[in-house]
């Protein structure tokens, strides 16, 4: 088991399940069918097919895992809710909302009962009801469940933190989604400030957090703010800096998970370089 762990964090997945499928193998004929250890296993091999994306079969040993844990330990227990996370985030990624909400709610039920709501357990239970709001188009439920997650952040730490950098990013995506520009400058310029104190001005996130005030200006019809802000990210290499944090770091969860502009940030430079461009020459005209 150890060296299928091993296997696992170097992201050789054929070596990592081969060893967990001895394991299981042994821990079966050892241990039980129905024991505890034989469920961690089904979890740890879910984790491995849903690395390789094989949702399918990953969520097949998600559940073979959740059934034996719910038998050993009941409802409220922290491993119980590992099941619900990864099962919901299986069906979010496939675009199964109704599913994804359903098991989301019952990892964050679950973690309020084991963790208590001032958890960092807690909190991230909370944001991801948040992203299945943001992804069904209920953007005041997502910023509902994203303050509760920022509150609880605030009362766990004393200082500033990237999550909440993430989190004010994310309640400012919700906004303008939600065509509420003003509060999406607020938040999204909380963030930039976030990021650029814990990182700098031209990291990544910050720059993201810029590209974002500059599209919530330029639909504010703020066309000078809006300048302002694409000139920063359009001179700052941002989608290089995007290319280089995947190329550095490709199996990364956090990035997979948290970065939203995995889906939306190259379409987005892309479209704000030629808008960035058309505006500059209108600017222009205007001043001549």
């Amino acid at each position: 088991n150890n060296i299928a762990q091993v296997y696992e964090k170097k992201c050789d997945y054929g070596l990592a399940l081969e060893y967990y499928a001895k394991t299981l193998q042994i821990w079966s004929v050892t241990l039980g069918l129905k024991h505890t250890n034989v469920a961690s296993v089904y979890f740890s091999i879910g984790d491995v097919l849903m690395g390789k994306g094989e949702y399918d079969n990953a969520l097949e040993y998600f559940e073979k895992s959740l059934e034996l844990r719910l038998n050993a330990f009941g409802e409220y227990n922290g491993t119980v809710a590992s099941c619900y996370e990864k099962i919901g985030t299986i069906f979010f990624i496939q675009k199964k909302f109704d599913s994804a909400e359903h098991f989301l709610y019952k990892n964050l039920i679950t973690k309020l009962a084991v963790f208590g709501e001032n958890s960092p357990e807690a909190a991230s239970a909370n944001e991801k009801i948040a992203e299945i709001n943001t992804a069904q188009g209920q953007y005041e439920k997502a910023v509902g469940f994203y303050l509760t997650a920022m509150r609880t952040v605030n009362t766990l730490f004393e200082k500033e933190t990237p999550q909440l950098g993430r989190l004010n990013f994310n309640i400012g995506v919700a906004y303008y989604k939600n065509e509420n520009y003003e509060k999406s400058i607020q938040f999204f310029n909380t963030s930039k400030q976030l990021f650029t104190s814990i990182f700098s001005s031209k990291h990544r996130y910050a720059l993201e957090a810029k590209l974002w005030i500059a599209m919530s200006e330029l639909k504010n019809n703020n066309l000078n703010q809006s300048l302002e802000m694409l000139n920063e990210v359009l001179f700052s290499n941002l989608e290089n800096q995007l290319k280089a944090s995947v190329y550095q770091n490709p199996s990364s969860k956090e990035f997979a998970n948290r970065l939203l502009f995995e889906n939306t940030g190259l379409v987005l430079l892309n479209t704000l370089e030629s808008k960035a461009m058309a505006l500059y020459q209108k600017y222009n005209h205007v001043q001549k």
